[in-house]
């Protein structure tokens, strides 16, 4: 009779909370670990992941084709802007013409500026050895061999008055 007795089921106050439910290994009843569960769910979602780059990278690759063969640009949403395409080329083609003439005009102020320089070294040159040989001992070695002799007297001046002045 005692199996007949009539069980109260337990109000949900008296229950204590039960643990989630483990998953069982594959090996046996014994729970897997939640390290395990986890490594599991990442590989899973780097698959997904790896997947979608995959997909991107099939998509950038056909895009790239499709712009080298020339169907990208015949395209019916890209043919309203053929006059952007040309203006947009215009000013790169300007820019590098641009920047091909300042290149240029710089290199050439280089090797100007450098010119300069080499020209004012060789004018101080000039400069010091005009001032050498143009000092009084310097003039006095040179002559010597011609037999002309520095003056032993001074310098005068050579006054006249006004009314002895030679008439040329």
């Amino acid at each position: 009779m005692a199996k007949n007795k009539i069980r109260t089921t337990p109000k949900v106050e008296d229950l204590e909370p039960q643990p989630e439910p483990e998953v069982l290994s594959f090996f046996g009843n014994t729970p897997m670990p939640e390290e395990r569960l986890r490594e599991r769910e990442e590989k899973k979602k780097q698959g997904k992941d790896e997947k979608q780059r995959r997909e991107r990278r099939q998509r950038r690759r056909a895009r790239f084709l499709s712009v080298l063969d020339g169907s990208e640009f015949l395209e019916e949403r890209v043919r309203g802007y053929w006059g952007q395409i040309f203006f947009a080329l215009f000013l790169a083609i300007l820019m590098i013409t641009s920047n091909y003439h300042t290149e240029s005009v710089v290199r050439e102020t280089v090797s100007i500026r450098n010119e300069l320089q080499d020209l004012q070294y060789r004018q101080v040159s000039s400069k010091a050895e005009l001032m050498r040989l143009s000092r009084q001992s310097s003039v006095a070695r040179m002559l010597d061999s011609t037999g002309v002799k520095e003056s032993v007297v001074p310098p005068y001046i050579i006054r006249y008055k006004v009314s002895e002045r030679p008439k040329n």
